[in-house]
């Protein structure tokens, strides 16, 4: 993600001002954004440079007036006056993100070759929420079949790799010393 990306998810976060109000916003952000991605002339018609920014604005207020909150209609019209609504999927990831940091909830990717049963999936986050001390988990799960056998566990920049794919790399750079 860019800076553009964090510094507008910041200011939505300063917006939302309490840990109460941050699912609200990310609705009403997934509402907006589902809504301009399911309208091909939409979608097309906010991101064509060749209209006017106040045109654009007129529509979107028109669409998302009584729909999503105000402030979240005006970040959008801010968005449009700085050529900047393509960003608007990533600004609702990186949001995602803060406000999960926010409210201490951890966000965790497992990659595995074969799919994570549900019981595994609540082991995996009742050990994660232990160890970090959160006070949620959030997994998403990969399926890829290149890793052979195992999991990877991702938590931010730290890589917990105990695939079956590592360990033959591993065994192979000290057979090879």
């Amino acid at each position: 993600m860019s800076l553009v990306e964090r510094r507008y998810a910041a200011s939505l976060i300063e917006l939302a001002d309490d840990k109460t109000s941050y699912e609200q916003f990310y609705q009403d952000l997934k509402l907006a954004a589902d809504t301009i991605h399911r309208n091909e002339e939409l979608e097309a018609f906010v991101h064509d440079d060749h209209i006017d920014s106040r045109k654009k604005k007129k529509v979107v207020s028109a669409i998302f007036q009584g729909k999503i909150r105000q402030e979240l209609v005006n970040f959008l019209n801010l968005l449009i006056d700085k050529n900047r609504i393509g960003y608007l999927d990533s600004i609702i990831e990186q949001f995602r993100l803060l406000a999960d940091q926010k409210k201490n909830i951890l966000n965790i990717t497992i990659a595995s070759a074969f799919p994570v049963n549900d019981l595994q999936c609540q082991k995996l986050k009742e050990k994660y929420k232990k160890k970090y001390k959160a006070s949620d988990v959030r997994i998403h799960l990969l399926e890829d079949k290149s890793l052979l056998g195992g999991i990877k566990v991702i938590i931010g920049d730290t890589v917990i790799d105990g695939t079956v794919k590592n360990r033959l790399e591993e065994l192979k750079k000290s057979l090879l010393q």
